[in-house]
C-alpha cells in the first residue's frame, strides 16, 4: 500500500531510483505491449535512457527527459581575467586544461587576504561524484548488485580529487553555500550543474551564462544523466483507457521542444537533432550534446537508499574533512552492504 500512495504521489513520473522500487513492489503496470501497439520506437531514444525503464526484462517506464552533469559558467569573469570566455559546446575538456583556468579565476580582489571570486563550485556535488568516478573505472555496486565497490582505489581518488580542489589547490568553494547563488552574485565563475537549473539563471544583471559538457578526469567519457520516465500505476483501468493513455505518453514523448525551454534534456533523439534546437536552445543543446556518454545508477531496488542512506553522507563527511575519503567511503560502503542483505 505504501508503494501504490507513492507512485500516486509521483503523478506518473518516476525517476531512476524510484522505478526500480516500485517495479519490485509491483504497483506499476509492465508496458510492453502497450508501447508496441501504440508504435514507440526504441531507436527514438537515448539508448541508456530507453534501457533505464527496463527491470527484470520487463518494461515498466518510458523515458521523457534528462538532467545530465555539465558546467554552467560565467563569460564576463572569464574575460575580466584575461582568458577566452567562449568554452567548447561539444568538447569534453581534460580537467588538466581546465584547471589552470580556474587558478586563475580564483582571486582575492580586495587584498584583504580572502578568496572573493572562486573559479569552481561543485554543484550537486553527490552526481559529480558519481561521473568522477565512472570516468576513473569505478562503479557503484559490484556487476550483481549485491556488494557496494565505490570505495576502491578509483572511488577513493575521485572523491580526494574533489577534497583537494577544495582544500589544496583553494580552487573550490567549500560545500554548505549556494553555489548557484554564488554563480548569479559572481563570486563563482564556473559550477558543475545540470540544465533544470537554467531559468534561475536567466536575466541576472552581471552574469554572461556559458554551458560547456562536464570535464574529462580520467579515460572513460561518462556522464551521470537521469531522468524522469513515464510510469502508469497498477489500478482499475479498462484495455480501452490504457490504450488511450498511451496514445498520450506516445505524443509527450514525441513533443518535448516545447518542455525543453523550461530547462530539460528531451530523451527523444529527434527533438534533440532537430536544428532548431541548437539554434533556439543552446545551452539544452551543450547538455544533449553528450548523449553517447550519458550513464545511469545501477537497476537495483535498493539503489535509492544505498545512495541517500550510505553514499552520500560518505561523500559530504570528506568533502567537510570530518573523515578522510578513504574512511568515508569505507564507513559508507559497509553501511551500503547492509542495506543490500536486507
Amino acid at each position: 500500500e505504501d508503494g501504490i500512495r507513492d507512485v500516486e504521489r509521483s503523478r506518473g513520473l518516476g525517476d531512476v531510483y524510484k522505478r526500480q522500487q516500485y517495479a519490485c513492489q509491483n504497483v506499476l503496470t509492465p508496458l510492453d505491449e502497450l508501447t508496441e501497439q501504440v508504435g514507440i520506437k526504441k531507436e527514438d531514444y537515448i539508448p541508456v535512457l530507453w534501457e533505464a525503464g527496463i527491470y527484470q526484462g520487463k518494461r515498466y517506464g518510458l523515458p521523457l527527459d534528462c538532467f545530465p552533469r555539465f558546467l554552467f559558467y560565467n563569460k564576463r569573469l572569464f574575460r575580466e581575467a584575461g582568458l577566452n570566455p567562449n568554452l567548447p559546446e561539444t568538447e569534453m575538456l581534460q580537467w588538466a586544461v581546465i584547471k589552470p583556468w580556474l587558478e586563475k579565476l580564483t582571486q582575492d580582489k580586495d587584498g584583504d587576504g580572502k578568496i572573493d571570486q572562486w573559479g569552481f563550485g561543485w554543484e550537486n556535488h553527490r552526481r559529480s561524484y558519481i561521473t568522477i568516478l565512472w570516468q576513473m573505472g569505478g562503479r557503484l555496486l559490484s556487476r550483481d548488485l549485491k556488494k557496494a565497490v565505490f570505495d576502491s582505489p578509483e572511488g577513493i581518488a575521485a572523491l580526494q580529487l574533489m577534497v583537494d580542489t577544495i582544500y589544496k589547490d583553494k580552487i573550490a568553494v567549500e560545500i554548505g553555500v549556494d553555489e548557484n547563488d554564488m554563480l548569479r552574485l559572481g563570486k563563482v565563475a564556473v559550477t558543475s550543474n545540470q540544465i533544470t537549473n537554467l531559468a534561475s539563471f536567466i536575466g541576472i544583471k552581471g552574469l554572461e551564462l556559458g554551458s560547456s559538457p562536464f570535464p574529462l578526469f580520467g579515460k572513460e567519457k561518462a556522464i551521470f544523466g537521469v531522468g524522469h520516465n513515464l510510469i502508469i500505476p497498477k489500478q482499475r483501468m479498462s484495455q480501452k483507457k490504457k490504450e488511450a493513455t498511451m496514445v498520450w505518453i506516445k505524443w509527450l514523448m514525441e513533443n518535448t521542444f516545447e518542455y525543453a525551454k523550461v530547462g530539460q534534456v528531451p530523451a527523444n533523439l529527434k527533438v534533440i537533432q532537430d536544428p532548431r534546437f541548437k539554434e533556439e536552445l543552446p545551452h539544452q543543446y551543450v547538455a544533449a550534446s553528450q548523449w553517447q556518454y550519458f550513464r545511469i545508477p545501477p537497476r537495483s531496488p535498493h539503489i535509492r537508499e544505498v545512495f541517500f542512506s550510505a553514499l552520500v553522507p560518505g561523500i559530504e563527511k570528506a568533502l567537510v574533512r570530518e573523515l578522510s575519503p578513504s574512511e568515508a567511503l569505507k564507513e559508507a560502503a559497509n553501511k551500503a552492504n547492509r542495506i543490500l542483505k536486507e
